[in-house]
């Protein structure tokens, strides 16, 4: 790729967990002299868009490498672009993009022969949430954080209940951005005074749970956007029924 004056080499990242990456290039300059050069990109646990801007030299790309130098993510954990941006006399600014995908510790991205994928495109990685106990006689939810698109595998947790009638049913509400998608409710009736486990499920665990008490399908093929709200729903919930144990299992992206 011919490089003109104050081309930039953009390298941006998000992660959901801390990752430090090398970032080298060589540039064949105009008197035939090949120049490396290398830095680095600090990726904080944020799933916040890291960016940094390096400044090229005149000539020819020849090669453009990102690879870990610090963590451990797994795909769906990381992902990177790099693009270069380019003085144009039609628009200003104009990108010229390398490679988009994920990095993991037994590759590397780059320049020539870069992939260029979207952040939700094959596999995620699973994601295991420990959602804190709600108050008594109060249902749990849950949002979904910034940064990262969610599929909902399974739904996990113990219900215990007091003494008050009728009988307690549950169900799961899944609230995208204003759309509700209501699980149809469990088959079970839990009498008062008993301790049940319910377990949604829409796809093979990616961990063990405790031996449910009730197993019910869960709608799996929800894509859930930032912002969406994951509660249970229990018909007849009592003020001294308690939900605890709760456990949400996820297919995990990045939006970026």
């Amino acid at each position: 790729m011919r490089l003109g004056k104050k081309n930039q080499l953009c390298i941006r990242a998000a992660a959901s967990v801390a990752c430090v990456l090398s970032i080298r290039w060589t540039v064949l300059n105009d008197d035939g002299v090949i120049e490396p050069s290398q830095e680095t990109l600090v990726v904080p646990a944020t799933r916040v868009i890291t960016e940094r801007m390096f400044i090229l030299s005149d000539g020819v790309l020849q090669s453009v490498a990102v690879t870990l130098t610090d963590g451990a993510p797994r795909r769906g954990e990381c992902f990177v672009t790099g693009s270069i941006l380019k003085d144009s006399p039609f628009f200003a600014g104009a990108v010229c993009p390398l490679f988009q995908d994920y990095l993991v510790a037994s590759r590397l991205l780059g320049y020539p022969g870069g992939i260029i994928r979207e952040s939700v495109e094959e596999a995620g990685s699973p994601l295991l949430v420990a959602v804190p106990d709600p108050l008594v006689g109060v249902d749990f939810g849950y949002i979904t954080p910034a940064g990262c698109r969610l599929k909902l595998k399974t739904a996990t947790f113990t219900l215990t209940t007091g003494v008050a009638l009728p009988a307690r049913q549950a169900r799961i509400f899944i609230n995208t951005l204003g759309v509700i998608t209501s699980v149809p409710f469990t088959a079970t009736l839990q009498a008062a005074g008993l301790v049940y486990v319910y377990h949604f499920c829409a796809a093979p665990s990616f961990v063990g749970f405790l031996a449910p008490d009730d197993n019910s399908e869960l709608n799996g093929g929800l894509i859930l956007p930032a912002g969406s709200l994951i509660s249970s729903g229990i018909i007849n919930l009592a003020a001294a029924d308690a939900i605890t144990l709760i456990r949400l299992e996820f297919e995990h992206w990045l939006e970026i």
